[in-house]
């Protein structure tokens, strides 16, 4: 660029237009940064440009990454922009965080591809074997303090992603001028949101102010909570994956779906192929779907035998803690919940041969039951621990126990 382009578009900045149009430069209502009282913005809608000043009448001096409008010698050093300034400093405060509780291992890469770090939770400096998966965010600088949600709009093919994923993925929202994170899992509100956002180019996830906490003392013991709890995903894994061949056979597929995803589903689907190979794809789709089916069918009864235990041993202690009356037997959750463990045992036993694909979708459901059942009886016990604080701080301080103590727990 000339020494005269140099001179005229510094000379319109100077007279509050944008160094590019020559439009004029308009102040952002919605800012509230307290370090940048007054941010300006070009009008053109298409147009990027933007500045900040200590004064409502200028001057205005432009943002780092569009300095180079009116400093020749901008233009010939890399420049790192003010929002992947804000996304790298939010991503190493998060990661400090979650350095409290997990191993942390963050995903270089060169795009967002909705996960930035994936974890391991620890116990005693020893791995879990609990992995989950981290998505960070920078609070936008125009962000209004008065407000008690802050939403984000994701978008759908990431929403999906993060369904697809066995193990939970949690939102981190991190303030980069405090220190302050706020998180949200995001997984439960997709799953008890309806359908059809799936078939939108973004979907909006609203992260609670009140799950603020510091940087350096570590996520709330809820955080950890939902990370332990976020076993046995694999069958809502599945039925999110599905979700993308049924699109392709109605037709509808549009937005919001993996590339892989789309590509192996498309060429199982692929039509015009000679009869004789359209036979051996089919015929091929079903040894795998039965493949799959035996293998669902394995982790029922797995699942159904180890929880089996856990559900008793839960509802008898918590029962016993809360002052229950009569035989916890006789409480309707756990007659609800130990059919279903039977109905499970029982479909284990007999499910030895694979039909068809309605059957397959019947496993994935008692799959995706069993799971919640099994979160269930894990949040039972986390309760239960809860109870018997409470109940030795009342024991350590005078008072009546005894009628908890009597039997062994």
């Amino acid at each position: 660029m000339t020494k005269t382009a140099f001179e005229k578009q510094s000379s319109r900045l100077k007279d509050l237009k944008c160094p590019i149009h020559g439009m004029p430069m308009k102040r952002d209502e919605d800012n509230h940064d307290p370090d940048r009282p007054f941010v300006f913005r070009c009008i053109n809608a298409k147009c990027e440009v933007r500045g900040a000043a200590k004064q409502a009448i200028g001057p205005i001096t432009l943002d780092d990454e569009f300095a180079y409008l009116v400093d020749p010698f901008v233009g010939q050093l890399p420049l790192q922009t003010h929002s992947q300034e804000r996304g790298l400093r939010a991503a190493d405060i998060a990661s400090i965080a979650l350095s409290k509780i997990a191993f942390v291992h963050r995903v270089e890469t060169g795009s967002d591809i909705g996960i930035d770090f994936i974890c391991e939770l620890r116990v005693d400096r020893k791995p879990t074997g609990k992995m989950f998966n981290v998505q960070c965010k920078a609070l936008p600088v125009s962000f209004d303090p008065g407000e008690t949600l802050l939403s984000f709009p994701i978008k759908v093919s990431t929403a999906r992603y993060w369904l697809e994923q066995v193990n939970p993925t949690i939102l981190i929202v991190a303030d980069v001028d405090s220190g302050s994170l706020y998180w949200q899992d995001p997984v439960k509100i997709l799953e008890n949101s309806n359908r059809e956002w799936r078939i939108q180019g973004e979907v909006s996830i609203s992260v609670p102010k009140a799950s603020s906490f510091n940087c350096f003392e570590g996520p709330p013991k809820a955080f950890v909570d939902v990370v332990t709890q976020g076993i046995g995903r694999v069958g809502r894994s599945l039925r999110e994956r599905l979700y993308t061949v049924e699109k392709i056979i109605d037709n509808e597929l549009d937005t919001g779906v993996n590339r892989e995803s789309k590509d192996v589903a498309q060429l199982l689907l692929q039509s015009g192929s000679p009869i004789s190979e359209a036979i051996s794809v089919i015929k091929n789709v079903t040894e795998f779907q039965g493949a799959i089916f035996l293998k669902i069918v394995s982790m029922i009864a797995d699942i159904s035998s180890t929880v089996r235990k856990l559900h008793e041993d839960t509802f008898r202690k918590l029962h016993r803690v809360s002052g229950g009356k009569g035989p916890f037997e006789n409480d309707p959750v756990f007659i609800e919940e130990l059919n279903l463990l039977n109905s499970a045992s029982g479909y284990a036993a007999a499910a030895d041969v694979f039909s068809n694909t309605e059957q397959l979708n019947e496993a994935i459901d008692l799959l995706h039951k069993l799971e919640s059942l099994h979160r269930s009886a894990l949040e039972r016990e986390l309760q239960f621990e809860k109870r018997m604080d409470n109940l030795a701080e009342l024991h350590e301080s005078g008072g009546d126990c005894s009628w908890v103590w009597d039997d062994e727990l």
